[in-house]
């Protein structure tokens, strides 16, 4: 099921965190909620250079799990599909990392920025909006 979740939200949050911070280094990183050949690692490669945030799978799902873990969006099914209810969450989940004056679709240097800061937050487990951006 990819919309599990690790053993507790702390440890979640810390995967999210890992996840996003993979993703500023290289394009192409795959978790649990990929796919289930992804359940107990994360897939990361470089033939995709960093970039803005994308409507694929890979991306989408970062972008899904941090939503619904990381800021309260507990009825978002992480499905991978970059949808109307995901478009909605993304916007909640920039205003509340403060991002909403920045593109982190459109532009590598707002991304990279967007996912520093849901690294930063993963990592010390806590719930967006601990760390902001310049909006």
């Amino acid at each position: 099921d990819p919309n599990r979740a690790c053993s507790s939200r702390f440890a979640t949050r810390q995967y999210i965190g890992v996840a996003a911070s993979l993703r500023r280094q290289v394009g192409t990183v795959l978790t649990g909620w990929y796919n289930a050949d992804h359940q107990n690692h994360i897939h990361f490669d470089n033939e995709v250079p960093v970039g803005p945030i994308r409507k694929i799978k890979t991306d989408t799902t970062l972008i899904q799990a941090t939503c619904k873990y990381m800021n309260g969006e507990s009825a978002l099914p992480i499905d991978g599909v970059w949808g109307d209810q995901t478009e909605a969450a993304y916007r909640r989940l920039r205003r509340k990392l403060r991002m909403h004056c920045r593109s982190p679709r459109r532009n590598t240097a707002d991304a990279l920025l967007f996912l520093h800061l849901i690294a930063r937050t993963g990592l010390n487990g806590r719930a967006a909006g601990a760390y902001v951006g310049p909006c």
